[in-house]
């Protein structure tokens, strides 16, 4: 009992100082990125590039971790090249750097994230994933209020990076306490590849590879596409959503931080104190995704109207709730349908969705602004989430949880009936 509370506990520190990590730099990239590039076009590109290399990371990685069983290591150098690559964000001058900069940060940050969350969801244990996540959030709480302190008192980004670079170097050095919790498991997998490859060429073997990641998709199509489309018009918003607070609105860089941060906090306090007695109810967790969604699509509305900090504030929180929901329902339905042997890579192929979701949804958000404004990319995102919401009210998945309860329902009123005839 006592080695799984330390595993439990190194998982929450790893994913709490990953997000501080992402947290603190993720606010003002997009006004860096627009402030060496002068292009609202040349921000989403950016970021889109940054959503590529990470997507591919996700990908490669995740499917490398199930398959081989070197989680921990992939955990391990996945913290140390990313501490590498946010120290080496302070060499940016121009938009070419910064991009390239960001490309290696994406390649970097993919790598442990499957691993992460399958060591988190061992044995099937849905509380210990939701307290590693909710961790998570925490750490983009930590991330973004320093973040926009540190920007408000020194008017130095390089600042940023150094700490986000120290978080991840901090990462590493507890990464090395970790132990893989299935070891024995992973060394049964070591041989299985260690036969196969005996047996097969490499390019079955890789062949092989992509048809499991395929089937998967297929599998869990009801999940992974609400998912997408959903994130699809998040990350359109939040492309030029920094810009838009700093250059409409007129915030200071401690309100933007703040902004981030009750959206964070709303997450932590949430996942820590409601979403492991939502996730235990009957029939809750694939009606997370529904919920999600619906809030998701009621706050980008709220956001084209917003005028004001404390407008805002009330927005984030609704904004907390509605990605808890939506995130950690999508995780729990993923590894509930999955055997163990594909926990990382559905996790992994989840994080890509977001990934993907980045590249276009960047791309397609700075377009929008250089055309038609910043305003407008907030309304395009609403109707990307209205159809995501829509996704879920029709599809397979959600029908079937609604027919159950229907007829637990009807039952339920034919029992009523038959004591009140008696």
């Amino acid at each position: 009992m006592y080695i799984k509370t330390s595993v439990t506990t190194k998982l929450k520190l790893l994913n709490m100082l990953e997000n501080s990590s992402l947290g603190s730099v993720s606010i003002f990239v997009p006004i860096l990125a627009n402030m060496l590039t002068n292009s609202y076009l040349m921000v989403g590109v950016i970021a889109g590039a940054y959503g590529l290399t990470q997507a591919l990371s996700y990908i490669y990685f995740g499917r490398q971790s199930d398959k081989h069983g070197n989680m921990v290591m992939l955990v391990r150098l996945g913290f140390l090249t990313s501490a590498a690559s946010f120290y080496m964000h302070i060499l940016a001058y121009d938009g070419f750097t910064l991009l390239l900069l960001r490309v290696s940060a994406g390649v970097s940050t993919g790598m442990y994230a499957g691993a992460l969350l399958a060591l988190a969801h061992s044995k099937g244990n849905n509380s210990g994933l939701v307290g590693v996540v909710s961790f998570g959030s925490l750490g983009w709480l930590v991330g973004s209020l320093s973040s926009g302190i540190i920007q408000h008192i020194s008017n130095n980004y390089n600042l940023a990076f150094i700490s986000a670079g120290s978080m991840f170097l901090l990462g590493f050095i507890v990464s090395l306490r970790l132990e893989d919790i299935n070891a024995s498991n992973n060394n049964c997998n070591i041989c299985i590849d260690a036969y196969l490859s005996c047996n097969y060429s490499k390019v079955r073997r890789r062949l092989d590879g992509l048809l499991h990641l395929i089937h998967l998709l297929r599998r869990n199509r009801a999940v992974y596409s609400t998912f997408m489309l959903r994130h699809l018009g998040a990350s359109m918003t939040w492309s030029i959503f920094p810009i838009f607070l700093h250059d409409e609105l007129k915030l200071s860089s401690i309100e933007i931080g703040s902004i981030y941060a009750i959206n964070a906090l709303t997450q932590f306090v949430f996942m820590s104190k409601a979403m492991g007695r939502i996730v235990s109810m009957h029939n809750m967790n694939s009606m997370l995704l529904q919920l999600g969604t619906m809030l998701s699509a009621f706050v980008f509305i709220l956001y084209y109207f917003a005028t004001s900090y404390l407008y805002l504030v009330v927005v984030q929180v609704i904004l907390g709730v509605s990605w808890s929901l939506l995130y950690v329902g999508s995780l729990i339905n993923l590894f509930n349908l999955n055997g163990n042997g594909s926990k990382a890579s559905v996790s992994s192929l989840l994080e890509s969705m977001i990934s993907i979701a980045v590249i276009v949804g960047s791309i397609l958000g700075g377009m929008i602004a250089e055309l038609f404004g910043l305003r407008s990319v907030i309304l395009a995102s609403f109707v990307l989430n209205v159809c995501a919401f829509v996704i879920t009210a029709v599809s397979r998945f959600n029908r079937n949880v609604g027919v159950s309860m229907l007829n637990g329902i009807v039952r339920k009123l034919l029992i009523l009936v038959k004591v009140s005839s008696n």
